[in-house]
């Protein structure tokens, strides 16, 4: 079941805030965006975008972290095997 946020008046943590509703899980990239930055009114997964540049610099340049299969998408199957970090251009 979806709900459909577009006439929600106020911030998500006002309702989204572990009590009320579900806030953000452990797995969560750490953030300061809004939801709304990331995700649709009516769903939250998959993210619409996600701005990398808001990661912090503890995580940045370290893809696996996040693209791990679980918290986001990993490399595909038929991906070329490498160990080059996924930011990395050669």
């Amino acid at each position: 079941m979806h709900f459909d946020h577009a006439e929600v008046l106020g911030s998500c943590v006002s309702c989204h805030n572990g009590t009320i509703a579900e806030g953000e899980g452990t797995s969560h990239p750490a953030t300061s965006q809004d939801c709304g930055s990331c995700h649709t009114v009516i769903s939250w997964n998959p993210t619409k975008a996600v701005d990398h540049s808001q990661i912090p610099l503890a995580v940045a340049g370290f893809c696996i972290v996040c693209h791990n299969g679980v918290q986001a998408a990993g490399q595909n199957p038929g991906h070329i095997a490498t160990t080059l970090e996924c930011g990395t251009v050669t």
